[in-house]
């Protein structure tokens, strides 16, 4: 069953381009509607059972301002594991990477150069 087009405009990508949409129908043509219950059953449930435990590196947290499925208030819930996540939020709709590419990599970058060791935070090239 193919969700109408409303409904993936309204939840998951607002007024992102024609072809944005064309490209998510054809990705959710191979899930199972079972699978694609259970991710939404995850979302609307979403507690602390749902963040896993030891993990021992950064994280960052890419939150989208405009979601009507993910809830503001479960970065909480994943910080209150790992109190050193970031957060960052962009102005999105649910899926945010198809929606705001640049945008998320450009976070994501960002993330990933303050990671670096040394005070340029630059990644060194040696010969």
């Amino acid at each position: 069953m193919r969700p109408p087009r409303w409904l993936v405009r309204r939840y998951l990508l607002g007024s992102a381009a024609e072809e944005v949409l064309d490209l998510f129908y054809r990705a959710i043509g191979g899930v199972s509607p079972r699978v694609l219950a259970h991710r939404f059953s995850v979302l609307l449930n979403f507690d602390a059972c749902f963040v896993p435990t030891g993990l021992n590196f950064p994280l960052l947290y890419l939150q989208a301002a405009e979601d009507r499925l993910v809830k503001a208030r479960n970065f909480k819930i994943v910080q209150q594991r790992y109190p050193e996540t970031h957060l960052e939020t962009i102005a999105s709709p649910h899926l945010i990477l198809q929606v705001q590419p640049q945008a998320s990599a450009r976070a994501i970058s960002e993330f990933l150069a303050r990671l670096q060791p040394g005070p340029s935070n630059a990644i060194k090239q040696t010969d």
